[in-house]
């Protein structure tokens, strides 16, 4: 599902070519430092064309799979401390 279908505001830290769109952020574990003060309440990860998720539940505490599909998990982000 991507992600301009759903219907809250969103921030797509890097795009299909690894473009950046969050200054000083420069990797999945950055953005994913940034949760609490961005405000943000979900995550979309999505499986692309030859590449795996980019993201594991390892890498944040905060984080909890609320949807998996095929291509696609939805997270919930809590607000404990990563």
């Amino acid at each position: 599902m991507p992600p301009y279908y759903l219907e809250k505001s969103y921030v797509k830290p890097f795009g299909k070519y690894r473009e950046r769109r969050l200054p000083g952020v420069n990797s999945s574990r950055e953005a994913l430092a940034e949760l609490s003060e961005q405000h943000i309440t979900g995550v979309l990860d999505v499986r692309t064309e030859n590449n795996s998720f980019p993201l594991t539940p390892n890498h944040a505490k905060n984080l909890t799979v609320v949807f998996e599909g095929k291509d696609q998990r939805i997270y919930h982000v809590s607000s404990r401390s990563q």
